[in-house]
């Protein structure tokens, strides 16, 4: 059952990733199939409404309920899309 497992924002992808390999509530979605990762340049300012609006609208399975989300404004965007299967 795909799904989105989290949703937030980060200044160093690489250690990130690093790090949710020892995370045990991700690497649980793991044994369901593979994880895979998608990201966006954001300016700054606008990146906790951004990430709000992501989690409010994707309900990712580990919820990211920061307080500096709580209180963003919401930034609406499109929502990434899985890419098509080739045919």
């Amino acid at each position: 059952n795909p799904g989105w497992i989290f949703i937030g924002r980060r200044d160093d992808l690489a250690r990130t990733f690093h790090k949710l390999a020892d995370n045990e509530e991700v690497m649980d979605c793991e044994i369901h199939g593979v994880i895979l990762g998608t990201w966006a340049m954001i300016k700054t300012k606008f990146q906790n409404g951004v990430v709000r609006h992501l989690n409010n609208t994707l309900r990712p399975k580990i919820k990211n309920d920061t307080d500096a989300l709580k209180s963003a404004t919401l930034v609406p965007i499109q929502s990434p899309r899985p890419k098509p299967a080739a045919q």
